[in-house]
């Protein structure tokens, strides 16, 4: 066994300082864990902003199980509402099975804005102009 808890591994994320060294610990956590990548995710989660958007990139491919793909990544940081909600609404949903996640993997609750970054992206309005080379999208 490679890390024996989630201290030890969260602790081992955050001594990365390069890709390869991110990529090792990757390597040596899913050796024993099939759920390593969430559980990085999820640890990292726990840090300062600075440290998170430090340690994210290097560790692309894990995403924070409830926030999604763009937290951390300079997305929009939830308010304690808006984590408050979506324990809530996993709760909730993990019981009657009615969990709704966006493409993204951010759960999507009921009557409200879309909590994911690129969610809100996407969404806004887009116009088509025409170049030389064809058709190019561009935000208004």
């Amino acid at each position: 066994m490679n890390y024996k808890n989630i201290s030890e591994l969260l602790n081992a994320c955050c001594a990365c300082k390069t890709q390869k060294d991110a990529d090792n610990v990757l390597y040596k956590a899913l050796v024993d864990n099939p759920h390593a990548k969430e559980n990085i995710g999820y640890a990292l989660g726990y840090l300062g902003k600075e440290e998170r958007d430090r340690l994210y990139p290097l560790f692309e491919s894990c995403n924070h199980p409830i926030f999604g793909s763009g937290f951390g990544r300079g997305g929009k940081e939830p308010t304690p509402v808006d984590a408050f909600s979506m324990g809530a609404a996993l709760a909730s949903g993990v019981k009657d099975g009615t969990v709704q996640k966006c493409e993204h993997g951010v759960i999507k609750l009921p009557g409200r804005e879309p909590a994911c970054q690129m969610c809100i992206n996407n969404a806004k309005p887009k116009r088509r102009i025409e170049s030389g080379k064809g058709w190019k999208r561009k935000v208004k």
